[in-house]
């Protein structure tokens, strides 16, 4: 098809900007965070929890073995709160602009990482940016960068150890080696032995694929393991010390071993991930449509790295037990720097396909506010749909080739997620932060009433309550503290308090929220108080 005179100076454009690629991603990066970095209120369940985690470190001095809701926390190790302490300390920041900042700056780390890993192994500056822009316009990914989670860092450190790996790989010099160990250390610090795992799988089944058994079976890399099981013995050592030989048993037993074998948190089938997976790497899952078995047969040494890369950690968080959409996000980067395979056309099919995915979701945006049992009205709808929908006649009516697709995407993707971290994400705090409940549980200890939760999920209402919260699984407990003292507040899910036989007469309900999925009581055992 001949090129109209529009998409040639387009493209030409286009290109030109790709000449300065670090600049660039900074700059369209820079506009995702800076116009909605704070907007919204921390939600359920980890970024209140986390909230929680962090002041305990900081006001309790819990720094080497994290603190919930007054309660030992096995869950996670503690580095992503030294991070976020070191980001206050410089910065002066606190509360929500510092966590939310901890998200950014970890995203950012991940996307420079993403850029660079790509000119290592692709050994060309224009497929490793086309990798950063399949990133940097990855809905999922968007999404993560305004969400308080350590798994951005997380998945940053996993990427530089497979960085400073396959720099080891060309050039058999360990100092290499001894680097990825390192960062990959540093990975199970933020957050368990996935960090080790993924390095150790690559570089084992990328020797096997290459033949070259030396590259895993040797000293240094035995060394290398036994320096990070020795790193992790001194905190287990730490942390045993403090907090004694029943919390080393959770952190190795529920949280190690059960989670991956018999997990009772998010378990799922084998081949969940093959579902999931094509959703998270939205829109570029389109980008299939262009597909050409030629050019995936012919790998270069570095595509071939990235595909062990990515081939080996999703086979190993499959045969894992507890299966979350995050978890996949280490194994993000080798997807999209291999994804230019699809890309290198000048095919305007992929354009007017993505025109018509925007114009469905245009189409379907507004619906959402007239779903059954949606306890709020979702603001901004309309006007999303309007610019998805501009978006979606543009790509269509004017398609561009798929080789400068995702550059447009880069410059036309910060109005979607400002508008909708403006607009959108603040209006879904009533459904998706307790924060209006932990409010209404602050007043009421203000008022001199105890705070009892049955069988919540810890920690969720500490961080905007300011206080700790008994919990507890026992509702004969409930029944004798709402008996024996004169004023509790209880705090109940909706499900139990309706299975609830032996219930008190004498009890008030004074406040309820839906959040996310299940709707939550404040019960009081004295006449309502205003």
């Amino acid at each position: 098809m001949q090129k109209t005179q529009y998409v040639n100076k387009l493209e030409t454009f286009l290109n030109k900007l790709t000449h300065y690629p670090l600049l660039l991603l900074t700059a369209i990066y820079s506009l995702h965070i800076i116009f909605t970095l704070n907007t919204r209120a921390l939600w359920f369940s980890d970024e209140v929890r986390y909230a929680n985690v962090y002041e305990n470190l900081i006001k309790a001095k819990k720094w080497l073995v994290l603190y919930l809701n007054g309660q030992p926390y096995p869950d996670k190790p503690p580095l992503y709160f030294w991070f976020l302490a070191l980001i206050s300390y410089l910065t002066s920041l606190s509360g929500e602009t510092l966590f939310f900042l901890g998200s950014a700056i970890s995203g950012f780390f991940y996307l420079i990482l993403t850029y660079f890993l790509g000119k290592v192994t692709l050994q060309d500056t224009q497929k490793s940016f086309l990798g950063a822009c399949l990133l940097l316009t990855n809905f999922y990914f968007l999404g993560l960068i305004h969400y308080f989670r350590m798994d951005l860092l997380f998945a940053s450190f996993i990427l530089f150890a497979h960085l400073t790996i396959y720099h080891f790989i060309k050039s058999q010099k360990t100092a290499y080696l001894y680097a990825g160990f390192g960062l990959s250390f540093l990975a199970l610090l933020t957050k368990g032995p996935l960090g080790i795992l993924f390095p150790l799988l690559t570089l084992f089944c990328f020797s096997l694929v290459q033949k070259q058994p030396k590259l895993f079976f040797n000293k240094h890399v035995g060394f290398g393991i036994l320096g990070i099981l020795l790193g992790g013995l001194l905190w287990l050592l730490g942390a045993y010390y403090l907090e004694g030989k029943e919390f080393i048993s959770n952190i190795l037993y529920d949280q190690i071993y059960r989670r991956a074998t018999h997990t009772w948190h998010h378990p799922h089938p084998f081949y969940h991930y093959l579902l999931v997976f094509p959703l998270v790497v939205l829109p570029w899952t389109l980008s299939f449509i262009n597909f050409s078995k030629k050019e995936w047969q012919n790998l270069s040494h570095g595509e071939l790295f990235l595909l062990v890369f990515f081939s080996s950690g999703f086979t190993l968080l499959s045969l894992i037990s507890i299966k979350i959409a995050i978890y996949l996000l280490p194994l993000f980067a080798p997807f999209f720097l291999l994804l230019h395979k699809n890309l290198q056309t000048e095919s305007q099919l992929l354009s007017k396909v993505m025109g018509y995915f925007f114009l469905i979701l245009a189409i379907s945006l507004p619906w959402i506010n007239f779903l059954p049992n949606l306890p709020l009205k979702i603001n901004g709808l309309l006007g999303l749909a309007g610019i998805l929908a501009i978006l979606s006649i543009i790509l269509i009516k004017k398609p561009v080739p798929s080789k400068t697709l995702p550059i447009f995407l880069l410059l036309t993707m910060p109005l979607i997620f400002i508008y909708t971290g403006k607009y959108i994400a603040p209006s879904l705090d009533k459904l998706m932060s307790p924060k209006e409940q932990a409010l209404q549980i602050k007043k009421y200890i203000k008022m001199g009433y105890y705070p009892l939760a049955y069988k919540i999920y810890s920690g969720i209402y500490t961080y905007y309550a300011k206080h700790n919260i008994e919990e507890t699984k026992d509702l004969t407990y409930v029944e004798k503290m709402l008996k024996e003292k004169k004023k509790i507040l209880l705090i109940m899910p909706e499900k139990y308090f309706k299975k609830w036989k032996s219930k008190p007469k004498m009890i008030n309900i004074v406040h309820k929220q839906k959040i996310v999925e299940k709707v939550y009581y404040l019960i009081t055992n004295q006449p309502q108080e205003r």
